[in-house]
């Protein structure tokens, strides 16, 4: 199981990817506070009709949220939301936060980024490598703050 913060949808978004074929092969998921972050652009209600798993954060997961918040405001509730489920079920995290990444790591966590889902996919035979380059340069059209040597590397290795 994959557990993405809400940046990772905006970013998959951006690139024309949230659609069943992308999160269900990976079996990518998230929380309800994530899902009510993104509902202000409506992203969050097509990613609860396409059926995306959010995971609802029980009164002790909601503790830890707010203790992790409590210690470092960087991150986000929501993306802090993400990290507590990804602790408490063993999943990977997926974020493209480099704060969340680093608390993530230290509790433990395997953390990926969005260049690695689109790898991945690629790898599963559920993107082509000249959609998944496509994909990359509309995220980082839209916005998305890549690191430009994964990005270089991921598009070389996705040329094959």
């Amino acid at each position: 199981m994959l557990v993405a913060d809400a940046n990772i949808w905006i970013d998959l978004d951006a690139a024309g990817l949230v659609s069943p074929e992308s999160f269900i092969p990976l079996g990518l998921e998230t929380t309800d506070f994530v899902i009510h972050e993104l509902k202000h652009n409506s992203l969050g209600s097509r990613l609860k009709s396409l059926g995306v798993v959010a995971h609802s954060i029980s009164p002790e997961q909601i503790a830890q949220v707010y203790s992790f918040r409590q210690r470092s405001a960087r991150s986000s509730v929501p993306d802090y939301s993400t990290l507590v489920v990804a602790i408490d079920s063993g999943a990977v995290l997926v974020t493209g936060d480099s704060h969340l990444q680093g608390v993530a790591e230290a509790a433990g966590l395997e953390v990926h980024g969005v260049l690695w889902v689109i790898e991945r996919l690629v790898a599963l035979g559920a993107l082509e490598p000249t959609v998944a380059i496509d994909a990359i340069e509309d995220m980082i059209a839209a916005g998305a703050r890549l690191p430009a040597k994964e990005v270089a590397e991921t598009i070389s290795r996705c040329k094959g």
